[in-house]
C-alpha cells in the first residue's frame, strides 16, 4: 500500500528519487564525459525504471505523465487530480535536487552547465535557430513518450521484460541524435534541475539566460500529448491485420480479503 499505507506516498518518492538521479547524471555526464554521455544518460534512465517501475509506474518526466494523461489508463485516471499534481510536484523537486547534488559532487563547472538558445547573454538569436531547438524537442519529446505508451501501458505485451531497456536506449539514441542541437532536454523537469543548480552555482559575473525557454517547454509537453493522441488514434485497438481489436480491458488486481474469505468458507464448508 505504501509508507503509512497510503499509496500516494510510495509512488511520488519513487518519482522524486528516479527524476533526481536522471537529472544528476545528465549534469555529470555532461560535463565530464563529453561525447558518452548519451550511454550514461540512457543507461541510468533505464536502470531506475527497472527499479522503481512496479511502483510509481517510473515516469521521471512531466512530459511523459502528460502522454499516459491522454492515454489515460485505470492505473493513472485522470480524474485523480491529487496524484496528478503530486506527480507533477515530485518531479520538478526531483529534478531541482538531483541539479543540486550534480553540484555537489562536480563542483561548479558541473552545474554550471543548463540548456539555452544563443550562445551568449548578449548574443542574437534568429527565429531559424529557435525552430531547430523547438523541432528537435519536439520530435524527440514525442519519439520517447510514444516508446514508453507502446512498451509499458499496452496490455498486449504486458509482461515484457525490455520495457526498460526500450526507454533507456530511446533516450540514447535521441541524445545522440540531437544533443547538439538542443542539448536533448525532452523533459521540463531536466530543464528546471539543471537551470536552478547553475543559477545557484553561477558567479558574480557569471550571467544565467533562459529568454527562450518557451522553446523547450512548449516542445516538451506537445510532444508528450501528441504521441498520446497518435497512440489512442492509431495503436490502441488495432492490430498486425488491419483489423480492429474489442476496446482494450485492464485486469484489476485480485481482492486478497475476497480471496481469503473464500478460501475460509471453503474449508468450513468441507469439515
Amino acid at each position: 500500500m505504501g509508507y503509512g499505507n497510503n499509496p500516494y506516498v510510495s509512488k511520488f518518492a519513487c518519482e522524486f528519487l528516479g527524476t533526481g538521479m536522471l537529472v544528476c547524471v545528465v549534469q555529470l555526464a555532461s560535463s565530464q564525459t563529453g561525447e558518452f554521455a548519451p550511454i550514461a544518460i540512457g543507461l541510468v534512465l533505464m536502470n531506475m525504471i527497472y527499479c522503481l517501475g512496479h511502483i510509481s509506474g517510473a515516469h521521471f518526466n512531466p512530459a511523459v505523465t502528460t502522454a499516459i494523461l491522454v492515454r489515460n489508463i485505470p492505473q493513472f485516471p485522470r480524474h485523480d487530480t491529487f496524484n496528478v499534481f503530486g506527480y507533477f510536484i515530485s518531479q520538478y523537486l526531483g529534478g531541482i535536487t538531483g541539479g543540486f547534488l550534480s553540484w555537489s559532487i562536480g563542483g561548479h563547472d558541473t552545474a554550471y552547465h543548463w540548456p539555452h538558445v544563443q550562445a551568449g547573454p548578449n548574443a542574437a538569436v534568429t527565429g531559424k535557430e529557435i525552430w531547430y531547438v523547438y523541432q528537435g524537442e519536439f520530435v524527440f519529446t514525442f519519439l520517447l513518450a510514444f516508446v514508453v505508451l507502446n512498451v509499458a501501458t499496452d496490455q498486449r505485451i504486458s509482461n515484457n521484460q525490455f520495457y526498460g531497456a526500450a526507454i533507456g536506449t530511446t533516450l540514447m539514441l535521441a541524445a545522440f541524435s540531437v544533443g547538439p542541437i538542443s542539448g536533448c532536454i525532452i523533459n521540463p523537469a531536466v530543464w528546471v534541475g539543471t537551470v536552478c543548480a547553475a543559477s545557484a552555482a553561477a558567479g558574480a559575473e557569471e550571467p544565467i539566460y533562459v529568454y527562450h525557454f518557451y522553446a523547450f517547454w512548449i516542445a516538451e509537453f506537445a510532444g508528450g500529448a501528441f504521441a498520446g493522441f497518435i497512440y489512442n488514434t492509431f495503436i490502441k485497438n488495432s492490430q498486425s491485420d488491419g483489423k480492429a481489436l474489442e476496446p482494450e480491458t485492464f485486469e484489476a488486481a485480485p481482492d486478497e480479503a475476497a480471496s481469503d474469505n473464500a478460501k475460509t468458507e471453503a474449508e468450513v464448508e468441507m469439515r
